[in-house]
């Protein structure tokens, strides 16, 4: 999930759907798999297939990891 200023999108699987909703509110309402990364980014953790100290992939894709973000990532990637 990526924030575009007041909007937000959404990459599926198979799709992208943009909405008009802030990062924050639409992440109240997501079950506790889901992670915000960065300022603009959420990720599912269960599609995580790899990570660093500075960014998550999912797949091919790379999301950066922001620095007040750091530590309580790399805390919840790292439990089992």
């Amino acid at each position: 999930i990526e924030s575009i200023k007041d909007y937000i999108r959404i990459h599926t699987e198979s799709d992208k759907i943009i909405t008009k909703e802030t990062i924050s509110n639409f992440l109240q309402k997501l079950p506790t798999e889901f992670l915000r990364v960065h300022r603009s980014y959420i990720v599912n953790t269960l599609k995580v297939t790899a990570y660093t100290k500075l960014d998550v992939e999912i797949g091919k894709v790379e999301v950066p990891i922001g620095a007040s973000y750091k530590e309580g990532v790399l805390n919840k990637l790292q439990q089992p």
